[in-house]
């Protein structure tokens, strides 16, 4: 079988393809993947916390906030509602609410419910108080003592913050780990553990060193399975007596055990006014320290550290970005405990970031914001529960994947306060959103995938079956102009010969016919024999004359004489070449009623051009001329025995001499036509068709070549 690429080159579903494969890198460079939207923004001066509290997959609301009961006394109050705002429960303490105190929500019983672990102050006093959400305004823990603070112009000044709850003693009951952190209140600045079920308080050294951001980190050091605790520390330089345990006027390296002693002599760093935060890093599979120190009164002290699992230095460098602080090094925290650093990594405030070897050196520094950074929070990513970040910026807020690319960013109006991120679940359907809380407003954000990014399948296959559709439409609009326009020509064509033909018979012919005459009436027996001949010659050209009249007119057809026409045509040709011709029409010559005349006409035209083609190229002795009717299909094969031909490149040399007529008109009868050649083994021409409209489409061609011998 002959393959013709043209033939699956101009196919339509090949070249939308085509297209669609050039298209597709281009679309999803183009379309990102990730979208994000603000659900709500509100003013409140509540806290506002959300975690899923009965272990449905739903978050409930959680405020905690000082109800106002004089300018002097705000009361802790804690009101727990549903996602659609019904009141589950309240519950008023007997005390002061604490502005920077943060409650502590986690399932300390393993019964499927988060008990709410909240604190408050009475005078000097500091109290912790457990609620059971089920049991509405009921404490099951109340007014539990745990330190005193020292009262400076009539109040306290203390910020409290949980730090994991984890079983320590192997009783299947958690422990609460809790920060306070007094500022020019100086005391208490410790880290406690608070065994619930045996209601006992374990509190670490006397220290006045002060503890920055979130206090601690929970973190296995030495693997025996028990964590020990990263302390954050700043110098805040409000003490004056300096003779006491860890003065706030250095910053430390220091680490507490499950006791809560001290792991190791702590390591000073002597600058009033600074701060140290340290993380755990994997350095050659034992944990390390990365430390990160900022000096308030001379930034070109700003450095970075490492030390070993027992507080020895092994290396440190100073930070070159004088003017950028360090918000956050990479570092996720899990439900409990921090996974450990696997690179040295700091992301600074002008969102530049580094990346270091064992050595402190930098391997990598990217620029992956633009806006100023004030707050980084690890987070987990809520369309895949992957590691990332919500970013705080200036007037947007960002969520970021765990290498820092950017998978949406929304614009707000007031960012002054916001600092954590929450999961808000709603179903196991839905997908959750983030809740950002603030001093003076909050904000809901919905990060979900980009439906023309999941969905693209759908609009790859939309695309290419539309343009498919849109290139079919283009090809069948231009053929039927190519067929128009043909249609066009050959009957302009027809006309032209029709008039030629007239002209012809009128001028020419009777001019012959009269020089015969005269030639005849002529009868000097000198001159006979040439006048004889000059009347033969006469007789050829007259008989040559009128079979071009009748090829460019063919005479009038009709249903019923169109196969005695077939034959006369056929014996003109027998006539003026040398070379037989037989007519065939099966199974009579009555397979031409019911075709109408235009069908005829363009098929007697077909039947002309392939003989005259014969005649002239072929060399054949013999020609075949066969009609077939096949049901509602008419079929015309057309044999010669002449020289045939080989090579694609012959078929297009025959298509400028009288085969692109021939192929024309077969399309203006919305017919089939192939061609068959083989040097020294003749052509064969196969024509098929319909005389109904096909209901089913083409109908595959009558084999024809397996008709020659």
């Amino acid at each position: 079988m002959r393959i013709v690429p043209r033939k699956y080159f101009y196919n339509p579903l090949l070249i939308a393809a085509a297209a669609i494969i050039i298209f597709t890198p281009v679309y999803f460079l183009s379309v990102s993947k990730f979208n994000i939207k603000l659900v709500k923004a509100e003013s409140t001066k509540k806290k506002i916390y959300y975690s899923d509290i009965n272990s449905d997959d739903v978050s409930e609301k959680i405020e905690y906030y000082g109800y106002v009961l004089s300018d002097e006394f705000k009361r802790a109050t804690v009101i727990l509602k549903s996602q659609n705002n019904s009141i589950q429960g309240i519950w008023n303490h007997n005390g002061r609410f604490l502005l920077n105190s943060e409650p502590i929500i986690t399932d300390y019983n393993n019964d499927s419910l988060s008990e709410i672990f909240t604190f408050h102050r009475r005078k000097d006093s500091i109290f912790l108080n457990g609620i059971n959400p089920l049991k509405k305004d009921h404490f099951f823990i109340q007014d539990r003592f745990l330190d005193k603070s020292r009262i400076v112009n009539g109040t306290v000044d203390l910020k409290i913050y949980g730090v994991a709850s984890n079983d320590i003693n192997g009783d299947k009951y958690k422990e609460l780990i809790f920060s306070i952190n007094a500022g020019f209140s100086l005391q208490p600045r410790n880290l406690y553990i608070y065994d619930i079920k045996n209601d006992s308080l374990r509190k670490s050294p006397e220290s006045y060193s002060h503890l920055a951001s979130n206090h601690a980190i929970n973190i296995d050091i030495n693997n025996d399975g028990v964590e020990e605790y990263i302390l954050q520390t700043h110098a805040s330089a409000n003490l004056t007596d300096l003779d006491v345990s860890f003065p706030d006027n250095s910053s430390y390296l220091m680490v507490l055990d499950d006791s809560l002693d001290q792991l190791f002599e702590p390591y000073v760093f002597h600058s009033p006014l600074s701060v140290l935060y340290s993380y755990p890093i994997l350095i050659k599979n034992n944990i390390h320290f990365l430390s990160y120190f900022r000096s308030s009164q001379n930034r070109s002290n700003d450095s970075l550290f490492i030390f070993n699992a027992k507080g020895k230095k092994i290396t440190g460098r100073s930070l070159e970005e004088k003017g950028a602080l360090v918000k956050f090094p990479t570092c996720f925290t899990g439900q409990n405990r921090h996974p450990v650093l696997k690179k040295a990594s700091v992301l600074l405030d002008n969102g530049q970031l580094l990346t270091f070897d064992t050595n402190l050196k930098i391997t990598q520094r990217r620029n992956i914001l633009y806006d100023p950074v004030y707050v980084i929070s690890p987070i987990k990513i809520s369309v895949n529960n992957k590691p990332g970040y919500g970013i705080v910026s200036e007037n947007k807020i960002s969520i970021a994947d765990e290498k820092f690319n950017l998978l949406g960013q929304v614009a707000v109006d007031n960012t002054k306060g916001l600092r954590k991120f929450f999961l808000i679940q709603r179903g196991k359907t839905k997908r959750p959103q983030y809740f950002i809380h603030g001093t003076e407003k909050q904000y809901i954000i919905d990060l979900f995938i980009n439906p023309w990014y999941k969905n693209w399948w759908l609009v790859l296959l939309f695309a290419w079956v539309t343009l498919s559709f849109t290139v079919y439409l283009i090809k069948t609009v231009n053929a039927l102009i190519r067929e128009y326009n043909m249609s066009k020509l050959l009957t302009e064509r027809e006309n032209h010969k029709t008039q030629l033909a007239r002209e012809l018979h009128d001028e020419l012919g009777s001019r012959i016919t009269g020089l015969r005459l005269k030639i005849a009436s002529l009868q000097q027996d000198k001159f006979q024999n040439d006048l004889n001949e000059l009347s033969v010659d006469l007789q050829k050209t007259h008989e040559e004359v009128r079979s071009i009249i009748y090829n460019l007119a063919p005479p009038h057809i009709t249903q019923n004489n169109f196969s005695n026409l077939i034959k006369q045509l056929a014996g003109n040709y027998k006539t003026l070449n040398s070379f037989q011709i037989t007519v065939e029409f099966l199974p009579d010559t009555n397979i031409f009623n019911n075709i109408d005349g235009f069908k005829q006409k363009e098929l007697y035209r077909v039947v002309q051009e392939a003989l005259n083609n014969a005649a002239k190229h072929s060399g054949a002795k013999e020609i075949i001329v066969q009609f077939i009717k096949r049901g509602s299909v008419l079929e015309l094969f057309i044999d010669d025995n002449g020289v045939g031909f080989e090579t694609e490149k012959s078929i297009t040399r025959m298509k400028g001499q009288g085969i692109k007529s021939i192929e024309t008109r077969i399309k203006m009868l919305k017919g089939h036509f192939f061609i068959y050649s083989a040097e020294n083994k003749g052509t064969s021409i196969a024509i098929q068709i319909p005389l109904k409209t096909q209901k089913n489409g083409r109908k595959k061609l009558f084999n024809f070549v397996s008709r020659r011998p």
